[in-house]
């Protein structure tokens, strides 16, 4: 089965594995889900556009007349996005605030919540650790993982070319595919 993988940043900018949700769809579908029901009356399915940045479901996060809760927890499932520590504390009350205003009585007596109550618990956690310079994702575990360099090494031996991969964790220091959330999307 799909899972959801959490990553710390260590102070080394490294990330590395932390905590792992089982069952995807639990996690940013089922978030993208209900933002699409709440915005455009409609599944999630029918108006996703993956590969397109431009596309109007993720320019959400950035309508001044979209709510910072919201604007927060969609950031929290983009790709390659790093939550800064510091915005932990507004994470946890968005994911709070999205719990409370976006899942019926009904959805939180069957816990059918996903793992938004997992993640707050886990970031709650994730607070007090003095290594940790933010958090990110891996939404779904069937796709690459984007928090892992896979480094190809060529070698010619007399033309028989040989190949190596290497895998390592991405580093924020040295790496420029990641993103934090910008300022304007938390005030």
């Amino acid at each position: 089965m799909s899972y959801t993988e959490l990553f710390t940043v260590n102070k080394k900018g490294d990330i590395e594995s932390h905590s792992i949700f089982s069952n995807s769809h639990l996690g940013a579908a089922l978030i993208w889900n209900i933002i699409a029901n709440k915005y455009y009356q409609t599944n999630y399915y029918h108006i996703q556009d993956l590969d397109n940045p431009e596309a109007k479901f993720w320019k959400l996060a950035y309508q001044e007349d979209i709510p910072i809760y919201i604007k927060m927890v969609l950031f929290s499932t983009y790709d390659e996005i790093i939550i800064q520590k510091e915005d932990f504390p507004l994470l946890i009350q968005s994911f709070k605030e999205f719990y409370d205003k976006e899942f019926t009585e009904i959805d939180k007596e069957n816990r059918n919540t996903g793992h938004l109550l997992e993640y707050i618990e886990t970031i709650e956690k994730l607070i007090s650790k003095r290594n940790i310079l933010g958090i990110a994702w891996n939404q779904t575990s069937v796709n690459c993982n984007p928090w892992i360099y896979e480094t190809e090494i060529e070698e010619d031996i007399e033309n028989n070319i040989e190949y190596e991969y290497l895998n390592e964790p991405y580093n924020i220091f040295k790496g420029t595919k990641h993103s934090f959330v910008p300022l304007k999307v938390k005030t």
